[in-house]
């Protein structure tokens, strides 16, 4: 006769993907414990004040409703073949919490060596957000894709699969980042009498980040996501190397002029930018 049917108990502990998700669950919480004690003993917002508990609690309140769109987008951009629950979780916890932790300590390397004192290039200061950043962020991000790539290459069914787990990596990513930014001017506004009105310095950075560049993070992962999903259906060996790096260089010459701009353009600028080439791509 036909074995005997585990009980869903059973199945659940002896299943892979539960101890995928027990995994997971782990090194995401201790990431993200060692990211918040690093905040709060080395992130200063002024001369005097460094980011605090309350200031990240509030930030993070108005981190979610940008993390919680993106999810449901792409999550419905993957109804037609979906991902197990727990690809998605990885690929999100990944980049809310693991790729932010090691973008932070080399970005954070990298601006002390490129950095320079006394009397020096004013324009220093943004080396290290155009030059390192980028490459270093996508490269932090887009990991987990290669993972996935490398051990479980069936899950990525087709270029939208590669594009949403991307996604999903990026949004967590700049979900993380923006507490860290909004925590920052948080306490800056609330404790420097140049800032102005507090209230409005935080609605400003919400909106830019939160709203109007919301998927530049996404935008630029979203290119290494469809490098890895061409070298996976390929039979040419320098396709399945080249479309990865392709796709990478691409994320990272898009994340590295959005930085550009930021940094160093006009209001103008930064405007026809925005409209000529940011929201139609």
């Amino acid at each position: 006769g036909r074995p005997a049917r585990r009980l869903l108990p059973e199945r659940v502990l002896k299943s892979g993907w539960t101890w995928l998700f027990v995994g997971a669950v782990v090194v995401y919480a201790g990431a993200l414990a060692w990211l918040y004690a690093d905040v709060l003993s080395s992130m200063k917002a002024s001369a005097d004040a460094y980011v605090n508990p309350a200031a990240i609690r509030q930030a993070a309140g108005l981190a979610v409703p940008t993390v919680l769109f993106w999810t449901v987008v792409f999550i419905l951009t993957d109804r037609y073949r979906p991902q197990r629950f727990i690809v998605w979780f990885v690929t999100l916890g990944w980049g809310a919490a693991v790729a932010v932790l090691l973008a932070y300590h080399v970005n954070t390397w990298a601006a002390q060596h490129l950095g320079i004192a006394g009397a020096g290039d004013p324009a220093s200061g943004a080396r290290a957000a155009i030059f390192v950043a980028p490459f270093v962020e996508e490269a932090c991000k887009a990991t987990v894709i290669f993972l996935i790539a490398i051990f479980a290459r069936y899950r990525i069914t087709s270029k939208v699969s590669a594009i949403v787990l991307a996604g999903l990596s990026a949004a967590g990513f700049a979900f993380t980042e923006n507490i860290v930014y909004y925590a920052r001017v948080i306490v800056f506004a609330s404790t420097t009498i140049q800032a102005g009105d507090a209230d409005q310095a935080l609605a400003s950075i919400v909106m830019l980040r939160g709203v109007y560049t919301a998927f530049g993070h996404p935008l630029f992962t979203m290119m290494t996501g469809i490098g890895i999903a061409v070298a996976l259906r390929t039979h040419s060996k320098v396709v399945r190397v080249l479309a990865p790096l392709a796709g990478y260089c691409a994320a990272a010459f898009l994340h590295m002029l959005y930085n550009s701009q930021a940094s160093m353009s006009d209001g103008n600028a930064q405007l026809i930018l925005y409209f000529a080439v940011a929201l139609p791509m």
